[in-house]
Parts: C-alpha cells; structure tokens; sequence
C-alpha cells in the first residue's frame, strides 16, 4: 500500500504469484482487457527478469481512510531469478493470488510452489492476517486444489480456494474482485478499530516499499539494477513516513 496525502490517494496491490507456465501473465492480460480494448501493460525489464504491473479500474469505487483507492494487479511471468525482486514484490502486495501448474494442479511442484510462497512471505516479514491469499484453481483440474492438500504452515494462512472456468476476463475479474474486497475490508476493520488517521499510521509504519508508478523498460545489469530499485524504495519510503509524520 501506498499513501500519498498530496494527491489524497491509497494505491492497493494484488500480486500474482505462481511456477513459470502457471499463467500469471494471461491473467493480468484478462484483467487489461474489456469493450474499450486492453488497457497497458507496464512492464520493468531486468536481464531475466520482468514485472508487469497494470492499473484496474474499479467503477464507483469507495474511499478509504479519507482517500481516493487505487489498484493495482502486478506479477514477474516466468521464474524470478533475482530473489531481491521476488522478496520486494512480496512485501509490495496487499493481497497475494496463487496460481498452481494447470495440468497438474496437485503435484509436487504445484504444493511445493505453495510451500515457497508461504515460506517467502514469511521471510519477507508477513504473517497470516497480514495479506489475505487466495488460490485459483480451474474446474477443469483433476483433482483440484483444495484445502486438504496443504500442509499445516500453508494452511495456517487460511488461503481462499477459487476455482474457475479459464482465463477470460470475467473469471479473472471475479478472483481479483474478491481479493480487492479482502484488502478493504481489512483496511476498514482497522479504520473502525484505530480510526482514519489512526489506521494510516499502523499501515504505513510497515514496510511497504514503493514500486514505480508507471514502470518503464530498462536494461541494467541484474545486481545494479536491483541495488538502484531497492534504494529508491528505501529512499521513497523515508520520504512518504516524513511526509506523513508531518502532515498527521
């Protein structure tokens, strides 16, 4: 979550997370699709890696915390080979949607992906009730993913099973839908239980680093390249907590 008091907005980010070839890419451009075309892909390239991140829009979309919300749906396609990245996304998401292996949603790659992105989370400093998770499955899988099938630390986050037909607009659109209303409601439960400002003060005081606004493609060597990304978020994120300190 962002918070800029200037422009009066909240930005939320829902990350999509899954093994090379779990289709996380054809969700997002699901997302960016609708009658008036596909909206833009922004993409950040590093030398193996890249991020897409695209803004949804959300039609009468109620404030929070006195502030106009935004969303963001965001994912690194393919296998994240800088684990700099996959830790600074991670701590970016506000809600995290896994994606299994379609053609064998159970397996042992698809349960240990799961395993790693519990394991990720927690090293990036999360914990359950921090980032609400949801696995989408398809109904097509045989067998489906399902709560059985976890182990006890990956059950423990009580991730939201759903499952459906493929990856057209609208099932995508109803998965991220829900993780968007899981982000409000628990940012609406710590308004009513610390008050606006109050709530603002707790969700900024956790590490939240921000990503560029409008990623663009650049080539850098790897390990510079995520010394700069991560410094700018260090740097950006002093900023947004003075910023903040003073104007509450």
């Amino acid at each position: 979550m962002d918070i800029d008091l200037r422009q009066k907005t909240a930005t939320f980010r829902v990350l999509y997370r899954g093994a090379e070839g779990a289709t996380k890419a054809l969700n997002l451009r699901g997302l960016s699709s609708d009658e008036q075309g596909p909206a833009p892909l922004s993409v950040l390239r590093a030398e193996e890696d890249r991020v897409l991140s695209l803004p949804v829009e959300i039609e009468e979309e109620r404030p929070l915390l006195g502030l106009t919300v935004r969303f963001q749906a965001l994912s690194a396609p393919g296998r994240v080979h800088s684990a700099a990245l996959d830790r600074l996304l991670l701590q970016a998401a506000d809600a995290v949607v896994f994606l299994p292996d379609r053609a064998d949603p159970t397996g042992s790659e698809s349960l240990s992906d799961l395993a790693s992105l519990v394991a990720d989370l927690e090293r990036s400093g999360r914990r359950p009730g921090d980032v609400p998770l949801f696995v989408q499955d398809y109904v097509d899988g045989d067998p489906r993913l399902q709560p059985r099938h976890l182990d006890p630390r990956a059950a423990a986050w009580a991730p939201r099973f759903m499952a459906v037909q493929g990856d057209t607009r609208s099932c995508v659109r109803t998965v991220f839908d829900a993780a968007r209303e899981a982000i409000r409601n628990r940012v609406e439960q710590m308004q009513e239980q610390l008050g606006a400002v109050g709530a603002r003060k707790v969700l900024s005081s956790r590490f939240h680093p921000p990503l560029p606004a409008g990623l663009r493609s650049i080539r850098r060597p790897r390990s510079a390249w995520v010394v700069v990304l991560v410094a700018l978020s260090l740097v950006a994120a002093a900023v947004g907590a003075v910023w903040l300190a003073v104007a509450l």
